[in-house]
Parts: C-alpha cells; structure tokens; sequence
C-alpha cells in the first residue's frame, strides 16, 4: 500500500508556500582592449579583419550600475556596428600595422 500523504497532497502544500527570489547587481567592470590584425577570411566588406587583443590597454574600471546606465551611450543599430574597410584599415595602422602586414 502507498502511503497516505501522496505526491499530490505534497505538490498542493508546496503551491501554498509562496518563496520570492531576486536579483541584483551593484557595479559594471569595464575592461578596454587594444585592436589587432585578426585572421577572420571571411570578412563580409573587404578590407582587413579586426579582432581585440588578450591584453588591456588602460586601467580597468569598476563602475556604479545606476551611473553607467545613465551615462552610457545609446544602443547602436545593427547596420551601424559594421565598420567599413578603410576604418579598420586605419585603426591598425594607429595600432603600429604597416600595409603589407595588413594585406598580407
């Protein structure tokens, strides 16, 4: 025989106890990081591939959430996270890049 107290009268008691959970989060870290040569064939738009080095180029920066939330930028649109061919080009010679480096 089963016992008396089934898994339907526990399920039931279990809905009576209401449990509240929550989530937060105080600060943002923000870690900046050089450009370098990447090595991504497949570049939709010509010119080089970019990708982010491992190291970080300035101190890293711990910040209030409710500050970087307000200071923050607006979102870009898709079409405007696309850097064009002579961009990238340029920011890899501010990096040091020769152009046989580049479209090597």
């Amino acid at each position: 025989d089963l016992p008396r107290h089934s898994f339907l009268s526990n399920k039931k008691e279990e809905e009576n106890v209401k449990t509240h959970h929550s989530v937060s989060w105080g600060t943002v870290t923000i870690i900046q990081h050089a450009r370098q040569l990447g090595n991504n064939p497949a570049c939709a738009s010509g010119g080089p591939p970019i990708t982010l080095s491992w190291k970080p180029i300035h101190p890293i920066k711990t910040v209030d959430l409710d500050i970087y939330e307000d200071k923050r930028p607006s979102r870009r649109r898709q079409e405007e996270m696309m850097v064009p061919p002579l961009q990238r080009e340029e920011w890899l010679r501010s990096e040091g890049y020769g152009t046989r480096q580049i479209y090597e």
